[in-house]
């Protein structure tokens, strides 16, 4: 009796480690694995900190110093133990955040792996984190540009044709002739257009100039944001204009030009999102890809009466304002200026002009976040590059979806036990499979029933022509069954499938033939 109890327990023991390793191989390891509020931990400027309370106090942008605890977190992981991909580029977390940043915004399908194996190494794809109130994986956070250094997520709007993209959180600053977004450092002004637009478009692939169309989506969408009014209420007070020269409830007189950190809160502005933008109206004019097509009536730009008009301007009332100017549904009155939006400056005298936007540190109360100023980029003032100034700089954006998604459908197998399959993925437009989640419509079905047979075909026997009524049997793809034709008048036949279910299939029609058809239903 002892030896077969000895034996129970040892098949016991066995059932219980297998039920173990079932239920971990159920576990979803691209969702939960290991949580970033008590199991990962990093040392941001000299302060140990959890993965999670790192991304409450939005520590993965701007300038600090990163690195892993001296010792392993009870139950946990340091920092450099998890494994991230950044647009493709893979390294260590805390690599990652000191050279790169984290900003990403293309999916990560797949990982090449750690070449140091030294290390127990944690995909990114393991490790809950919660951004804005939402779980995800810290890699779908990574993807979506949640940690973008100086720059914040924009909200497309469909009614000025743009999608979600990211731009500038600051006007843009030179740094080893590159633009950077960045609190530090005046900002890089006194560019011809030309210049500004290469410039951006250095930084690398869906990088560009802001364009109008992007410059009005920002504006469009502080414009209808409580906390960018001074009342705190849309139409309440004015939208704050910034460092534009002169002081009031949304505006002060700074520095020509202004940058750093403590800065006049006037000069921030708020997004539906929550995220803020420095300098948006003030402090610096900023060059925006856009042109005007100078005449009179729909479709151009008016180039009469050169000067400063406020958006009221009935001159407006065809293009202008829709294309450039605050919305009308909004009450400002008769001069929009007093309320923040700004004015528009130099109406378009030439075809192709450029526009440049926001007012500057002198435009008093002529500034704000639909102000406009048209110049001309070429032949301007004696220089064949065109206009530029010592106020005017500019802000990069960069395109979010650079790729298209759709459902990719394979071929359908054969049908086997009434059934077919076929594999439905999800796929970028380069031929990368993403997660499901970044197409849109209804997933195509990857299975659907099916009758086992061949169309419609030959009967397989031949036949002269018949005098009565005949039964014969047949086989297909193995299933037997009955097939019946009857004499019509004169020479007119109908026959049907029957398998041995009870099936009746559909008639494949009706002739004088004498090359008898058949088919089953696929």
């Amino acid at each position: 009796m002892k030896n077969k109890r000895w034996i129970y327990l040892f098949i016991g023991l066995i059932i219980l480690i297998a039920g173990v390793f079932i239920i971990t191989a159920a576990v979803d390891k691209t969702k939960q694995w290991h949580s970033a509020a008590t199991n990962i931990k990093i040392v941001i400027d000299g302060s140990e900190k959890t993965l999670q309370q790192a991304i409450n106090e939005d520590l993965f942008t701007g300038s600090h110093t990163y690195s892993s605890p001296s010792a392993i977190p009870s139950g946990g992981h340091k920092a450099d133990a998890i494994w991230v991909s950044v647009g493709g580029t893979e390294n260590n977390l805390i690599q990652a955040l000191s050279s790169t940043g984290i900003c990403a915004n293309t999916p990560t399908s797949s990982y090449t792996g750690p070449t140091d194996k030294s290390k127990a190494y944690h995909y990114a794809t393991e490790i809950e984190v919660t951004v804005d109130g939402s779980a995800m994986s810290l890699q779908d956070a990574i993807d979506s540009g949640k940690w973008c250094y100086g720059w914040i997520l924009v909200p497309g709007n469909s009614a000025l044709g743009t999608s979600d993209f990211l731009v500038m959180k600051y006007e843009a600053k030179n740094v080893n002739g590159k633009p950077v977004s960045q609190e530090a450092l005046t900002p890089w002004t006194n560019l011809y257009f030309n210049n500004a637009k290469t410039a951006c478009e250095s930084l690398g692939s869906g990088y560009h100039l802001l364009t109008n169309a992007e410059w009005m989506t920002i504006a469009k969408n502080i414009e209808s944001t409580p906390a960018s009014w001074t009342g705190g209420a849309v139409g309440n007070g004015m939208i704050k204009r910034g460092n534009v020269g002169t002081d009031d409830a949304g505006s002060y007189n700074g520095a020509d030009p202004e940058y750093g950190t403590g800065r006049n809160t006037k000069a921030e502005l708020k997004l539906s999102t929550g995220a803020s933008i420095w300098d948006f109206s003030g402090n610096a004019d900023e060059w925006v890809n856009g042109m005007c097509s100078p005449g009179v009536g729909a479709n151009f730009w008016t180039n009469a009466d050169n000067g400063y008009k406020e958006w009221t301007y009935s001159g407006f009332a065809d293009l202008e304002r829709a294309e450039a100017g605050p919305s009308t549904s909004i009450d400002y009155g008769s001069n929009p200026s007093s309320k923040g939006a700004g004015i528009a400056d130099d109406i378009c005298l030439y075809d192709n002009n450029r526009f440049s936007r926001g007012g500057m540190y002198v435009s008093r109360t002529y500034g704000g976040i639909f102000s406009v100023s048209v110049y001309e980029i070429t032949a301007t003032y004696g220089n064949p590059q065109g206009f530029r100034s010592s106020w005017t700089g500019f802000r990069c954006a960069k395109t979010f979806d650079e790729y298209t998604y759709s459902w990719d459908a394979g071929s359908w197998s054969s049908c086997t036990n009434n059934n077919r399959a076929r594999t439905v993925s999800c796929k970028r437009n380069d031929g990368t499979q993403v997660a499901d989640s970044y197409c849109t419509g209804t997933k195509p079905p990857s299975s659907q029933a099916c009758w086992e047979g061949q169309g419609c075909n030959s009967c397989p026997w031949g036949f002269s022509q018949p005098s009565g009524d005949i039964h014969k049997y047949c086989k297909v793809n193995g299933r037997q069954g009955s097939w019946y034709y009857t004499i019509g008048t004169p020479y007119w036949k109908e026959w049907t499938y029957q398998d041995q279910s009870g099936y009746t299939g559909a008639h494949c029609g009706y002739g004088s033939s004498t090359t008898f058809k058949w088919r089953i239903i696929d």
